[in-house]
This record gives C-alpha cells, structure tokens and sequence, in this order.
C-alpha cells in the first residue's frame, strides 16, 4: 500500500510554502535570505500554483456556474484574466489536495485488490 501520510505532509507543506513564499514576495522572484536552491523550489511551486489556478479559473469554473453567469463574467472581464482573491485560490488548493488524496487511496486500494487476487487464500496451508 502507498504511503498516504507523506503525500499529504508534502502537499501541505507545498500549499503552506507557496503561501508563505506569496506573502514574503508578494510577486515571483527570487526571495532575500534564502538559499538559491530554496527560491528556485519556492518560485518553480509559485508557478505550478499559478498555472493551476488559470486552469481552474479558465476550465473548472465554467462547467460549476451556470451559462448566464459564465457569460456575465465574461463581460465584466473583457476578456482579461480575473484577479482571484486569496480565500478563492485555497479553496482550489484544497480541491487539488482532496481530488490527490481520493485518487492515492483509490490506486491503493485498487492495486491491493489485484494483489490479493495473485496469491493464493492460505499459502501455509499448501
């Protein structure tokens, strides 16, 4: 079985780092008094969190309100990017943390099921 407690301190501590790296820099670059191999992690998760909060913004978003809104913001917008506030880009965090943790267990317990079906019941028995 995979080990499911690591995924989830690792995940942490990407959403905790990257929100702290955002707090400290308040733009990407590179941060004041840390290693290099540090802020090159810090920027690189900065990017990752950026471009999935675009995905969610572009491709999530739409399929959860309805036509009318969609519409709606799109007008607002004008076709700019929309500023996502910080309480929104958590909440996708979470979503991303929640849809990984289901997909680890789910591989997990998928891959002990056809393990189980490899060996035999009672292998002392034989």
């Amino acid at each position: 079985m995979l080990p499911i407690l690591p995924i989830l301190v690792a995940s942490g501590v990407l959403a905790v780092g990257t929100k702290a790296a955002s707090k400290r820099l308040g733009k990407p670059g590179k941060p004041k008094g840390l290693p290099q191999t540090l802020a090159a992690a810090l920027n690189s998760a900065q990017r990752v969190d950026d471009r999935y909060q675009h995905f969610v913004q572009t491709r999530i978003d739409p399929l959860l309100i309805n036509s009318e809104r969609a519409e709606q913001l799109a007008h607002i917008s004008a076709g700019r990017q929309r500023v996502i506030g910080e309480h929104e880009k958590s909440i996708n965090r979470h979503i991303a943390i929640g849809f990984g943790a289901v997909a680890t267990v789910g591989v997990a317990h998928l891959t002990a099921l056809y393990a189980s079906t490899l060996s035999p019941p009672f292998p002392n028995l034989l």
